[in-house]
Formats: C-alpha cells, structure tokens, sequence
C-alpha cells in the first residue's frame, strides 16, 4: 500500500453527482411546468405530486455527497484518510442510504399511480394496487434494515477501528438485497404498461412512441444490474471509500435520470427520474408556439376581418390540437371512454390552413 500511486476521483465524483443533480430536477421542473400550461385534462394528480416529492427528498443527497462524502473521502483509498475522516465519511453514508431508499420506493410509486390513472382495466387496476402495497412494504422494509444494520447504530461508522462493541449485518449483502428486489419490481412494472398497449385506441406511430418510453425502465433496470454487480465485488473492510464509488455512481444514474444516492451508487436512479418526465416536454413547446401564432395572424387579417375574429380561430384550433397531441391526455381520455363506453373524448376543428402554426 505504501508504494501504490495515490489515487483521487474526487473532481470526476463531484462533476458527476453536479450534472445529474441538476439535469433530473431541470427534467422534473419541465414536466411541473407543462402541467400548469397544459390543456385541463392534464393537470396534476398524484403520480406528479409522488414525482416532485422523491426530487425534494433526493435532492439533498447530492448535496451530501458533494458537501459531505466527497470531503470525507469518496472516491480516495482509505488508507490515506486520518481516522477521523474515514469516521465523517461512514456517517454521511449511512445517513444517504436512508434518502436512497425513500427515494426509490417514491419514484415507484409514481409509476405506478400514472399507471392507474390511465389503464382502467379491473385486472390491471387490481394489480397496479397490488404493486402498490408491494412497494410500500418494501420500502419500508428497506429503510428500517438501513437504520437498524448496525446496533448501536453508530456502530456503523465506528466499527472499522475494532474498539468499539457491537455487531452489524453484512452491509453489502442488505444493499445487494435491496437492489435485488428492487430489479424485480422495475421488470414487473415494465410488463404492465406494456401488456395493456394492444388493446388502446391509439395510432400506431403514438402507440410505438409510449411503448419506448415505457422500455425507458428497461435502461434502468439494466443500470441497476451493473450497480448489483459492483456492489457483490466489494470488500467493504478493505477500500470502501474507494470501491463505493462505482456503486453510488450507478445509482445515482438510475435515479436522477428520469427513479441515486449513495451508499451504493450516484447513477442508477437518475435514470427513472428522467425518464418519468421526458414524455412531456412536447406541451411546453405547443404552447409557446399557440402564442407566438395569436401574435403572427392577428396582424395578418382580411380587410374587414376583426382582430378578435381571427385570435378566437386560432386559440381554438391550437387548443384541441394541444390536447389531441398530448399523449397524456389522450390515454386519460381512453380511460374516461372505457369506463363510460362512450368513443373517444377528443374532437377536431377545422380551419383554414393559414390559421395554422
């Protein structure tokens, strides 16, 4: 050890951990504001309200790696670290294993309550219900494992000096475990959007592109073997300073993007994050782009045409066609069809060409 180069990942960590940070919540903003802009049928419900909720609780975690891990070593070998830092370093750790595992169960439940509002399906909705329960449980469980791994539990930052007594559970293997159902409820959750995609009354191009952005899980979920396949490698007496950082790499990745934190990996769960919100940007540009087109047609008018005349035209046909090309809506929608089992609640308007933006 005392003839190994020093080795130092801190500046690549805290770049890391900065982009991700900041590229999920710009994401989870967009989506926010998309929300209020949008036609009415898409307003907030609570897949969105879980969605801005596992951003506030997993943003701190970034903060913790950078302001906290990063100056207690992250990304350094522990064996030039004083006593006192590898001590800083074990606690902030432990403290962003618990923001890790709210914020995944969280970003499930999101999922999982868009899901039930736009398949209405009896055996769907009993299932998603299911999943729910599921989640929870497991979250739960997930986080009372993560506090009490250790007893006393500052055993967890502590032991590595063998001064002290006390006892813990193999760390690596709660974390392995954790992760391990984790990935079996990201595939099942896959499956459920994907089995119900036949039976909607949607054009094939629309229905190709929520199928993608449905297998956006499927990138997470691979994300999420990586992370495990790190985390099964490591010696967590030897270098976890060092060796950590790949797993909490992977897992911020799988959480900020689109549903990662920390005692394991900054990677993995940005993924989800990013992924919850990228379907929904398209609204946002529709909409400056009706209030760019009121500007452009109410100078532009027929002589004897009012102002108010040709704003009214355009406001309305820029209207329905916002609602009619928002995926979103349209899948609410065909939700609020079936279950009156009336046709399709989207209606068009036409207009003259020169209306149109």
């Amino acid at each position: 050890m005392c003839d190994d180069p020093l080795r130092d990942r801190s500046a690549e960590n805290r770049a890391v951990v900065i982009v991700l940070a900041v590229l999920s919540a710009c994401m989870v903003l967009l989506r926010i504001i998309q929300k209020l802009l949008g036609p009415s049928e898409n307003r907030f419900g609570l897949d969105d309200i879980f969605l801005f909720t596992t951003m506030i609780v997993f943003q701190p975690s970034a903060i913790i790696v950078v302001a906290s891990l990063i100056p207690s070593g992250m990304g350094r070998d522990v064996w030039t670290l004083s006593f006192g830092t590898i001590s800083e370093f074990g606690k902030y750790f432990w403290v962003g294993e618990l923001f890790y595992f709210i914020a995944s169960a969280l970003l499930k439940l999101s999922f999982l309550f868009f899901y039930q509002r736009i398949f209405p399906g009896r055996r769907v909705q009993l299932l998603i219900r299911i999943t729910i329960i599921v989640d929870v449980l497991w979250g739960t469980a997930s986080l009372v494992s993560a506090i009490f791994q250790c007893w006393p539990i500052s055993y967890f930052w502590l032991f590595w000096d063998d001064e002290r007594s006390g006892h813990c559970t193999n760390r690596v293997w709660v974390a392995s475990a954790n992760s391990i159902i984790s990935i079996v409820l990201d595939v099942w959750m896959i499956t459920i959007p994907l089995s119900q995609l036949y039976g909607l009354k949607m054009a094939w191009v629309k229905k190709t592109g929520v199928a993608l952005m449905f297998c956006l899980g499927t990138l997470a979920t691979v994300v999420s073997i990586i992370r495990l396949r790190f985390l099964l490698i490591i010696d967590e007496k030897n270098n976890p300073t060092w060796d950590f950082w790949d797993p909490i790499k992977w897992h911020r990745l799988l959480l900020h993007p689109v549903h990662a934190l920390f005692p394991y990996s900054p990677i993995a769960k940005r993924v989800w994050l990013i992924a919850r919100s990228i379907p929904w940007g398209q609204p946002v540009r529709r909409k400056f782009k009706k209030k760019r087109a009121l500007g452009i047609y109410s100078g532009s008018r027929k002589p004897g045409e009012s102002n108010a005349t040709n704003c009214t035209t355009i406001f309305t046909t820029h209207n329905d066609s916002e609602a009619k090309d928002d995926d979103e809506v349209e899948l609410v929608h065909m939700r609020q069809s079936d279950k009156s089992g009336g046709g399709s609640v989207a209606t068009s308007v036409e207009t003259p060409s020169r209306y149109e933006a």
